[in-house]
């Protein structure tokens, strides 16, 4: 929950500036987050967005640890096909 309010708050103070202490790339942003809502792999979908804008800003390891898959169904549960 922390890394996607984190990356709201980038997206929304950064995104589209050239003098950003953080790039938010292309695909790497919380409206791409918006825009996986209701999309089966949203779990694959989320990761590969905080991924994109971890690499941008060398923050790999940091946002996008291993131990918080947004994939995972053993972790955060099945939804059952919602």
């Amino acid at each position: 929950m922390l890394v996607r309010l984190f990356i709201k708050y980038v997206a929304d103070k950064y995104a589209r500036r050239t003098d950003a202490l953080l790039e938010v790339p292309e695909g790497g942003s919380f409206h791409d987050m918006v825009l996986a809502m209701g999309q089966k792999d949203i779990g694959d979908r989320l990761n590969k967005i905080i991924s994109k804008l971890a690499e941008a800003n060398g923050l790999s390891g940091v946002l996008d640890v291993p131990e918080v898959n947004l994939n995972d169904d053993n972790k955060l549960g099945d939804a059952g096909g919602v």
